[in-house]
């Protein structure tokens, strides 16, 4: 974050501020503008797409269904070898074991006990905010400071950006 104090500036007046604003505002809507142009494009193509692939995508999941129910029914014929291979790939019967886990909490405390840290992340994330108002009431702690100063600030009217928008749904 900058501050005031780290930029430099080519401003002397309080309307050649109001103008560069005026520029800077513009400038964002025009960004605006351009990005709900993508955004409907990406909408128009995402629609357009899932409009054609909707039939395929079901026929292709009726064929897979189609072949799971064949396998099932026939394991006698996935034996040796367990697939069957294709110019176009493989299909058959493959061994899978997934670990059901029915108490998240009671296998953690007994990876802890039993000191198998390979058996689970742990993530530390400082909190900030928490942080912060630790350091405001007194606390000390090192590697952390709070850095207090004015921050140079410009909003853009939303009433700007909005209308930016609704200029290209039309």
């Amino acid at each position: 974050m900058n501050r005031i104090a780290d930029l430099r500036s080519t401003i002397e007046t309080l309307e050649e501020a109001r103008e560069t604003f005026r520029d800077y505002a513009l400038c964002v809507k025009h960004i605006a503008a351009e990005d709900a142009k993508f955004e409907r494009q990406i909408a128009q193509r995402t629609a357009t797409h899932d409009q054609r692939t909707a039939p395929l995508k079901q026929q292709a999941e009726d064929l897979k269904l189609g072949l799971a129910c064949f396998i099932t029914a026939n394991p006698g014929l996935f034996e040796k070898p367990r697939t069957v291979k294709t110019d176009f790939g493989e299909f058959g019967l493959r061994t899978v074991t997934e670990l059901a886990i029915t108490d998240r909490d009671a296998m953690l405390e007994a990876c802890c006990d039993r000191g198998y840290d390979d058996c689970f992340e742990r993530v530390l994330k400082p909190v900030k905010t928490a942080v912060r108002e630790r350091i405001k009431a007194g606390e000390q702690f090192p590697g952390c400071t709070l850095k207090t100063g004015d921050t140079a600030v410009c909003k853009v009217a939303k009433a700007l950006l909005d209308e930016a928008r609704e200029e290209v749904a039309a």
